[in-house]
């Protein structure tokens, strides 16, 4: 039996602005007057530290912007670190993007013709016989579908594919309007985030699975422990963004955090009524902010110095463009407007948080996220996992909960408060069918990604599973480090999985979106791949 293996996985991040600059520099004017005492709250319980903008507030405001505008910016920062993402993903499987079969892309923040999907195929030099898949509007969950149809593409045909996801959120600031606040918009401003995540899919012959670690029994086929969890800091590409001391965002395992880390948040943090009071229980921010490790000090919030021989960015367009680096060898030098994926970088110290199985952190310094070059200089020197199914369940009765709407300023988010109760209802059902199918359940999952929409649907999920403190520190942790990123998310989560001192053997994936949907998808390490 054939089986998909995910082989190889690449992320690239654009310039990383913190949550209490962004709130002091921007939103507190954005949100003046008698709605910014609410916008205030959302923000410090939205769980999110840290996170990333190709186009910053800070530097420019987009809120008046038009679609067509918005549109024409997406194509100049998607392209480049879209590229560098799937350059990364194909490195780290060993890969040639010439051999690839099948190329999906999920993005819903960004549309043109060609898109994505053409213009990248022809950079990284696919074959002209690849075929190409693009998902859009899906939102945060699409990753997963993509998944699954690359999965089913690597099984019916026994070619290589590549996944893509790349979203653009900070596109679609929008006006702060008048009259009563508008606090669906306000969450979405306070959560979403922007990034690019890739992973290339491989064939590989039965049999498909075993254990990650052989020097660990499994003769007793007992459940393994909680994994360590890796969470690396934001890795943004060269000349961009400034890189933050190991001080930022480090949790206990209930998401607590520890003393002497910097604008941490608890993990029951972000849940608010409707009128975006925080819910009884529910903490505030810590004090205090990271701070720039040595040499490393940007001239203004999100906006990078600029490397050797570049030039200093014109007034209007102050944050750099991703990926803007010396050609690798064989490239030709990029024109104008479209930049060559750099070289790989290595990790630097102080840089990663390592979680234990109590989520409580543990010195040490670990390979960028989604930095293939970084491990011991081979690909493969991860796990690789087995995409054993996709699943979903879609609730067509709570359509209008969450909606992306195309306007004449951008999309427009629609988010309900109601949604984790929604999630609450299914998400048991769509776990237990999708393990039962293969002879499991829960306490057969070690490794588990789950779409972090706000810290109040992780409590609902972990609730409704009955998992402990420690199951979710991934996903909080990369919700607190990179904040919302739509698509991408569920696969920084799965990168960070995967770079625990001991990899999860099975991983179950969640992610929801507008229908309401929840998408799951469960994985198992692969011998095959290892």
């Amino acid at each position: 039996m054939v089986g998909a293996v995910i082989s190889g996985l690449g992320v690239a991040l654009p310039p990383t602005a913190v949550q209490d600059e962004l709130w002091e520099g921007f939103f507190a004017r954005h949100y003046a007057g008698g709605r910014r005492g609410l916008a205030q709250r959302i923000f410090a319980n939205s769980g999110v530290v840290t996170r990333q903008a190709a186009v910053s507030p800070l530097l420019e405001d987009v809120s008046e912007w038009s679609t067509e505008r918005r549109m024409r910016r997406y194509q100049d920062e998607a392209v480049p670190l879209g590229r560098a993402a799937a350059s990364r993903a194909l490195a780290d499987a060993g890969i040639a993007a010439a051999d690839l079969g099948l190329f999906a892309v999920c993005s819903c923040t960004g549309y043109a013709t060609p898109g994505l999907d053409i213009l990248l195929a022809r950079d990284l030099a696919m074959s002209p016989n690849v075929q190409r898949l693009f998902v859009g509007h899906m939102g945060c969950y699409a990753a997963l579908p993509g998944l699954g149809a690359a999965s089913d593409f690597v099984v019916a045909r026994g070619r290589p594919a590549l996944l893509l996801c790349t979203e653009l959120t900070s596109l679609h600031m929008q006006p702060a309007g008048s009259g009563a606040p508008d606090v669906q918009q306000i969450v979405s401003h306070a959560l979403f985030s922007d990034a690019a995540a890739a992973v290339v899919l491989t064939p590989a012959a039965a049999p498909l699975s075993g254990h990650p670690r052989p020097d660990r029994s499994s003769a007793d086929h007992q459940v393994p422990p909680p994994v360590d969890v890796t969470l690396p800091a934001p890795v943004p590409l060269p000349g961009h963004a400034t890189a933050f001391s190991g001080e930022t965002a480090a949790f206990s395992g209930d998401g607590t955090p520890l003393p002497g880390h910097a604008t941490a948040f608890s993990g029951e943090t972000a849940a608010f009524s409707g009128d975006g009071t925080p819910l009884p229980g529910h903490a505030t921010p810590l004090p205090g902010q990271a701070t720039p490790l040595p040499g490393q000090v940007t001239p203004r919030p999100g906006q990078a110095t600029p490397l050797p021989g570049q030039a200093t960015p014109r007034l209007d367009q102050a944050t750099p463009r991703p990926g803007r680096a010396s050609p690798l060898p064989d490239q030709a030098t990029p024109r104008l407007g479209q930049e060559a994926v750099p070289a790989q970088a290595t990790a630097f110290p102080g840089q990663v948080t390592e979680f234990s199985s109590d989520g409580t952190p543990i010195p040490g310094q670990t390979p960028l996220l989604g930095d293939a070059t970084a491990l011991e200089g081979r690909p493969g020197s991860l796990p690789g996992y087995v995409v054993r199914e996709v699943a979903a369940v879609t609730d067509t009765t709570t359509a209008g909960h969450m909606t992306w709407e195309v306007t004449d300023l951008g999309f427009r988010m629609g988010l309900s408060p109601e949604v984790p109760a929604v999630l609450s209802v299914h998400v048991r059902a769509l776990v237990g069918d999708l393990l039962g199918r293969h002879g499991l359940s829960i306490g057969d999952v070690d490794g588990w990604a789950v779409h972090p929409g706000g810290p109040r649907i992780l409590d609902v999920v972990q609730e409704r599973l009955g998992l402990g403190e420690s199951a979710l520190a991934a996903s909080r942790g990369v919700l607190s480090t990179y904040g919302n990123c739509s698509s991408p998310t569920v696969l920084l989560i799965l990168d960070a999985l995967r770079r625990a001192a001991q990899p999860p053997r099975r991983v179950v994936m969640l992610a929801f979106g507008p229908g309401l949907t929840l998408y799951g998808a469960l994985l198992e390490f692969s011998t095959v791949a290892s």
